[in-house]
């Protein structure tokens, strides 16, 4: 099965740095099967067996906090999960350009009492929905969202990390080519 591994916080700002083709080693060392990364923000693909999905995002974890020094949050994809999220965004008619499309990817499904805590009126013009593990976003602005992925994990308790929507479609395409 082929997966996408979406880290958080990796070469953004000149913090937490990772070359790719390290990132690509460190998942050969682990076992996953032809890593491919795309751009340099941590998207790494690879395959691995089916039966092995619920360990991998803590798998590559704790291999990368090992390797890097420092902790990365990682949340994991199937393929068929992908192209699930590419084929859905409820604000694609509200975009004027795609770069105001995001999804922020969930480590899990959020309890409903968390998810309730969500204020959409935090975003002023910026809207989200949340279906499943991924909160749509329509931004007019990214740099100056109130809802920012530290805002999100904070009130539902979990992992998340977000990515624009031409990545997202990119990301889903390139699993379904594999």
């Amino acid at each position: 099965m082929r997966y996408v591994a979406f880290l958080r916080g990796i070469n953004v700002g000149g913090r937490h740095s990772l070359a790719m083709s390290d990132l690509s080693d460190l998942a050969q060392a682990i076992g996953l099967l032809d890593p491919v990364t795309y751009l340099q923000s941590g998207n790494l693909l690879f395959t691995a067996p089916k039966q092995a999905a619920a360990s991998l995002s803590s798998r590559l974890a704790e291999s990368l906090a090992d390797a890097a020094g420092f902790e990365i949050p990682v949340v994991v994809r199937s393929a068929p999960q992908m192209a699930l999220v590419a084929e859905r965004h409820p604000f694609e008619q509200l975009a004027s350009q795609p770069k105001e499309l995001f999804v922020m990817f969930l480590s899990g499904l959020p309890s409903a009492q968390d998810a309730a805590q969500l204020d959409p009126a935090r975003g002023g013009t910026d809207v989200f929905e949340l279906i499943g593990q991924e909160l749509y976003l329509h931004l007019t602005s990214a740099a100056r969202t109130k809802l920012s992925v530290d805002y999100v994990g904070r009130v539902l308790k979990l992992s998340a990390t977000a990515r624009n929507w031409n990545t997202v479609t990119a990301v889903a395409g390139m699993l379904a080519e594999h």
